[in-house]
């Protein structure tokens, strides 16, 4: 189904994707970001007069409004939670600005863990 833009829409047995025609991207969505359910009815979709589109899925509708989705698709921001060098958790302050980790010689092991923190659901605008 195409949006306003020309972007395309696609509904499938593993999610719901957008192909943005300018640059050739697919974003892909699953239930994770909202959806009623991952598996969608074919050639159950319908483009409303205010634009948004309507997918049918086996568990209900999904609603999506592609002009809010175009402005709040954003990168999540990466946050360092653990910092871990052979046995010793978090040996610097990894949560000041400018802070560094000087590793020792004779270190043979060196872990980061990492969280993407994004708390925004843009896609789903309706459940039915």
């Amino acid at each position: 189904m195409p949006d306003s833009a020309n972007n395309l829409w696609l509904s499938t047995n593993k999610g719901l994707s957008y192909l943005n025609v300018l640059n050739d991207e697919f974003t892909h969505f699953t239930v994770e970001d909202g959806l009623q359910a991952n598996e969608f009815n074919s050639h159950v979709a319908l483009k409303a007069k205010d634009g948004r589109i309507i997918f049918g899925g086996v568990n209900g509708l999904t609603v999506v409004d592609p002009d809010v989705l175009a402005y709040k698709i954003q990168s999540p921001i990466l946050q360092i939670t653990a910092v871990k060098t052979d046995s010793l958790l978090n040996p610097y302050p990894y949560n000041e600005q400018g802070a560094m980790l000087m590793l020792k010689a004779g270190i043979h092991s060196f872990e980061l863990e990492l969280t993407a923190m994004n708390f925004s659901n843009p896609l789903v605008q309706n459940q039915i």
